[in-house]
């Protein structure tokens, strides 16, 4: 491909990205962007013991070092853009753009390797709904991809090229893969499945990464070990790790599936092989699988006959584009082609595994496997289609952008229904001769905090007469008051809040969730979003007599 073909797709991946992006710059922090403030503000006390604070996080004051399960390296990020620049959505969301250009771009150069059409893989991957709703957080998701794709490209070519350079650098791409969050460490092991695959590269020089990597990570654990007598590795490994039975393991795959056929590509365009003559009765029998899997869940779950229907389409889609896949990569035989198939579906599975011992299931999880998803999905379209594959695929980008975009949207509405309603309910309610208190977590709790409300525990009876208590509808189970409180409160107001498009992200008792499909009180099911007219958020105002 000629310079000038790169440089023009380029300059046209930062144009859509930031078309992306910009709408949403001003969104309220949400769901984890709090825990990550709360250890970006210690930074800023203390930057050598980052997790040297205590936080209400599951209704009582816990040691963050012990429940703040991902390392500190965006929070330092976040730190050094705030002591510059000062901390404000507006500032913090374009800080964090530059994650989504370093993913666009190290897409474009990976799909070069393993696609003709690079420019819609790297506009596909920034088009799905995954992609888009956590490219408007701060959390650090959108970074360990950038860096994960920066580390197995840099990986792929300082292979193929025999250059130790980018060896070199893919080692600390990769190493700070992992210091976003310590899912990132799976990295290595992609980089060595893409190595094993070709033995011809095994060479002294290809364990460069490992070693670079290595010591990056190994002075992290250091530090944990001089400031804190312990590593955080491993405390986040007991926190986030849990003893899995084969049901737990069946439904958090069932959960990936529907995450996948539902914010991926767009689930109508992953069945391109139903084009194909051979694969339609393979199609019915995975039809009627996903239909299978969804009346379980229904079961499992009391799901409505419409989820019921949206989860057998996802969990359809999945399915049958790794039918699809496999039995591609069967009828290649050996060869370059079919080991780069092998490749691209051995990194999903991995990942898929990985995130199987993983304590929760969320859209973000599958992050780690779009890459290959969609390079494997762009080069079977080139297989099944052939000159009609650019139609298609363009097809499929125009109806993935927009699928992303409405979730997109919603998921913006939801978060700042917060943020609006804090400071709404503090300059109606806090008075200088009383306090006001809250439950519920994620951006709420950033909000009413810093506005000097206070979080209420599981057993605190401690409010005084005329004190306000805030509870919000969806989140409030994680300090729920305790019963001698409860029996003080005195109604004040319900306040709702409302959204014109018809799409939620976010409502655990009517089994939908984008960001968890575990809650202390509920369990919301496979489902990232549904379509409904209910309230994005009920606001109960009580006042403690």
């Amino acid at each position: 491909m000629a310079k000038n073909n790169i440089l023009r797709d380029i300059f046209i991946l930062v144009l859509v990205a930031a078309a992306f992006s910009l709408p949403f710059v001003n969104q309220a922090f949400h769901i984890d962007d709090t825990n990550f403030l709360y250890i970006t503000k210690q930074v800023l006390k203390d930057p050598l013991r980052p997790y040297s604070f205590d936080i209400n996080w599951r209704g009582t004051q816990e040691r963050a070092f012990d429940i703040l399960a991902n390392p500190p390296l965006c929070p330092y990020y976040s730190a050094l853009v705030i002591k510059l620049f000062g901390e404000s959505e507006i500032i913090l969301h374009s800080a964090y753009f530059i994650f989504v250009l370093l993913s666009a771009i190290f897409m474009y150069f990976l799909a070069r390797r393993f696609t003709k059409n690079t420019l819609i893989s790297s506009l596909l991957l920034i088009s799905t709904p995954a992609f888009m709703v956590m490219s408007h957080t701060i959390m650090p998701d959108i970074a360990l991809l950038a860096f994960y794709l920066a580390g197995i490209t840099s990986f792929i070519y300082g292979v193929d090229k025999e250059r130790k350079g980018l060896l070199v650098l893919s080692g600390i791409f990769m190493a700070l893969a992992g210091l976003c969050r310590y899912s990132g460490l799976t990295v290595f092991f992609i980089a060595l499945m893409y190595l094993f695959l070709r033995p011809g590269k095994i060479k002294v020089s290809a364990l460069m990464p490992f070693a670079a990597g290595g010591l990056v990570f190994a002075a992290w654990c250091l530090h944990n070990i001089v400031f804190y007598a312990k590593l955080h590795f491993l405390a986040a490994s007991g926190f986030q790790l849990v003893t899995l039975t084969l049901e737990d393991i069946f439904c958090k795959t069932e959960a990936l599936l529907v995450y996948i056929g539902s914010t991926t590509v767009f689930f109508a365009f992953l069945i391109a092989g139903f084009l194909r003559r051979e694969y339609r009765k393979a199609f019915f029998i995975l039809l009627a699988a996903g239909i299978y899997f969804a009346v379980i869940a229904a079961m499992k779950y009391r799901a409505s006959l419409p989820q019921v229907f949206l989860i057998s389409i996802f969990m359809s889609a999945s399915l049958f584009f790794f039918f699809a896949a496999i039995d591609r990569c069967i009828r290649e035989g050996p060869g370059r082609k079919n080991r780069d198939s092998v490749f691209l579906l051995g990194w999903i599975g991995f990942i898929v595994l990985f995130t199987s011992s993983i304590y929760f299931a969320a859209v973000k999880h599958i992050l780690l496997l779009l890459p290959p998803l969609i390079m494997l999905f762009v080069v079977m379209t080139e297989d099944f289609l052939g000159r009609y594959a650019k139609i298609y695929l363009s097809c499929a980008l125009v109806f993935t952008f927009l699928s992303g975009l409405v979730i997109s949207y919603a998921d913006f509405k939801y978060a700042n229904a917060y943020r609006d309603f804090a400071y709404r309910s503090v300059k109606k309610y806090k008075l200088p001769e009383n306090s006001v208190w809250f439950v519920g977590h994620w951006g709420f709790q950033y909000y009413m905090e810093k506005l000097g409300c206070k979080a209420l525990g599981y057993s605190d009876n401690s409010p005084k007469n005329n004190d306000i208590l805030i509870m919000p509808s969806l989140i409030a189970e994680h300090q729920w008051p305790c019963k001698p409180l409860y029996d003080r409160l005195e109604l004040l107001g319900v306040y709702r809040y409302k959204a014109f498009l018809p799409v939620r992200t976010m409502n655990a008792r009517e089994n939908f969730s984008f960001y968890t499909n575990i809650m202390l009180l509920f369990n919301p099911g496979f489902l990232p979003y549904y379509f409904s007219r209910q309230d994005l958020e009920r606001f109960t105002v009580y006042r403690v007599d």
